[in-house]
């Protein structure tokens, strides 16, 4: 069963928390670096604050999304899953 993302809250410092369904819950940091490519328009505190988890994933509109399988095995690991 693929994990499905039920809520998700952009934080300070381009962090997010998110939470799966099955209880799983953590914090996704993207460095002030990694906003490249794809993620440029995220350097942009509104647009980062945009984010959602429509669909049961984490994806901000017309930019981006993050896979759900990757961010619950690591937030489930570790608590935290860091992009750079």
């Amino acid at each position: 069963m693929n994990p499905k993302v039920i809520s998700v809250t952009p934080l300070d410092d381009h962090r997010l928390n998110v939470r799966f369904e099955d209880g799983v819950e953590g914090e996704v940091r993207l460095e002030p670096s990694h906003p490249l490519g794809a993620f440029a328009p995220l350097q942009d505190p509104e647009a980062f604050r945009a984010v959602s988890c429509a669909k049961g994933i984490v994806a901000w509109p017309g930019v981006v999304a993050l896979p759900p399988q990757r961010l619950h095995d690591a937030l489930m690991a570790q608590g935290v899953l860091q992009l750079n």
